[in-house]
């Protein structure tokens, strides 16, 4: 049986110009994450802040340290 490995394309959001950019996690919190992101299952834990407007669209890309983009499930 063939294994597919899950692929996402480079989305380069580190390049596009944004309106609000969150320094002092106003809109999000890191609640948990691991140190070091081994290979295989991971999980992060993002809070989102009442200040966050619904219908808003939420874009986001994980870049390894090679700048290789990472398969995220969300």
């Amino acid at each position: 049986m063939a294994l597919f490995k899950k692929t996402v394309k480079k989305q380069n959001l580190d390049q596009v110009q944004v309106f609000i950019e969150d320094t002092d996690n106003k809109y999000f919190k890191i609640l948990d994450a691991p140190d070091i992101i081994p290979t295989g299952r991971s999980s992060i834990l993002i809070d989102g802040s009442p200040a966050l407007t619904r219908e808003t669209d939420i874009l986001f890309e994980l870049i390894d340290i090679t700048g290789k983009t990472v398969y995220v499930n969300p």
